[in-house]
C-alpha cells in the first residue's frame, strides 16, 4: 500500500513538473543570459591579454586561435541557454496543440450530437433539449458573469443562456444584439474573430480556450456563408424561469492554415 502511495506521489509530481516545464524552461533561459554574459565579460580581458603578447599584430584567424579557449564556458552557457528557450517554445507549442485539439473534439461532438438528434427528434426537440440543458445550469450554477451596461438605462435587464459554454449572465437585448452585430463586423474586418472576442462584446467572463477557437470568414464563404446568424430563443421553463437561448449558427473551430488572419 506505501509502494502504491508512492507511486501515486511520484506520478503527480512528475505530472505537475511537466505541466510547469515552460515556465521553468524560461526561467533557466532567463538565468542562462545573464551567466552568458557575466561569463563573455570575464573571459574577454584574458583573452585580449592573450592577444597582446603576440610579438607581431595578430590577423583576424590568430586571434580566434588564441582566444577561442577563453570562450568555452561562455559558449557553453549561451549553447544551453538557447536550448531551453527553444524547448521552452516547443513544450509550449505542444501543450497549446493538445488544448486545441480537446476543444476540436468537444466541438465536433457535440455537432454530431445536435445533428442526430435533429434527425430523429425534430428541431423542436433539439431546442426542448437546450432548454433542460440551460435549466440544469441555472439550477447548479454558483454564480455568474454579470454584464452591467450604465448607458442602457432604457432597456429592461434579462436572463441570457449561451448554450456555448453552457452560462447565465443578465444583460439587456438590445446589448445581445450589438455584440453579435461587432462580430459580424470585425468578420468583415479581419476575416476572424474568437470566441473570446464574442464573450467581450457580451460583457461576461473569457473561458479557457476561447483565443483559439473561433469563426473564419473564409471557411463560411466556402459553405456560401456572409454573416454569422445568431439564434437567439426565449424561453419559459417549467418552474417558470423566463430567458432568451443564445446559439450561434455556426459553431467556433480551430484556426486554418493560412498565417495572414487576424
Amino acid at each position: 500500500m506505501n509502494k502504491q502511495k508512492l507511486h501515486q506521489t511520484c506520478y503527480k509530481s512528475l505530472a505537475r513538473l511537466k505541466k510547469a516545464s515552460p515556465t521553468i524552461l524560461t526561467c533557466i533561459g532567463v538565468v542562462g543570459v545573464i551567466v552568458t554574459a557575466v561569463l563573455a565579460a570575464r573571459a574577454a580581458p584574458k583573452a585580449l591579454k592573450c592577444v597582446q603578447e603576440v610579438p607581431q599584430k595578430p590577423t583576424a584567424l590568430e586571434v580566434v586561435r588564441l582566444s577561442w579557449k577563453y570562450y568555452i564556458p561562455t559558449a557553453i552557457a549561451g549553447t544551453a541557454t538557447i536550448a531551453c528557450i527553444f524547448g521552452a517554445n516547443a513544450i509550449n507549442r505542444r501543450q497549446n496543440a493538445l488544448l486545441i485539439g480537446a476543444y476540436t473534439m468537444l466541438s465536433k461532438s457535440y455537432k454530431d450530437y445536435r445533428e442526430v438528434t435533429k434527425k430523429l427528434y425534430g428541431e423542436d426537440s433539439d431546442a426542448k433539449i437546450i432548454a433542460e440543458v440551460a435549466k440544469n445550469v441555472y439550477v447548479d450554477a454558483d454564480g455568474t458573469g454579470l454584464y452591467s451596461r450604465e448607458d442602457d438605462t432604457e432597456s429592461e435587464e434579462t436572463l441570457f443562456y449561451d448554450s456555448w459554454s453552457q452560462r447565465y449572465f443578465t444583460s439587456t437585448l438590445p446589448a445581445v444584439i450589438n455584440a453579435e452585430y461587432h462580430v459580424n463586423r470585425n468578420l468583415q474586418l479581419y476575416r476572424y474573430v474568437p470566441l473570446n472576442e464574442y464573450y467581450d462584446f457580451l460583457g461576461i467572463e473569457r473561458t479557457m480556450g476561447g483565443d483559439h477557437i473561433g469563426w473564419y470568414l473564409d471557411e463560411m464563404m466556402e459553405g456560401g456563408l456572409m454573416w454569422l446568424d445568431f439564434d437567439n430563443s426565449f424561453v419559459k421553463l417549467d418552474d417558470g424561469l423566463e430567458c432568451y437561448i443564445i446559439t450561434p449558427m455556426l459553431y467556433p473551430a480551430t484556426e486554418p492554415d493560412y498565417d495572414d488572419v487576424y
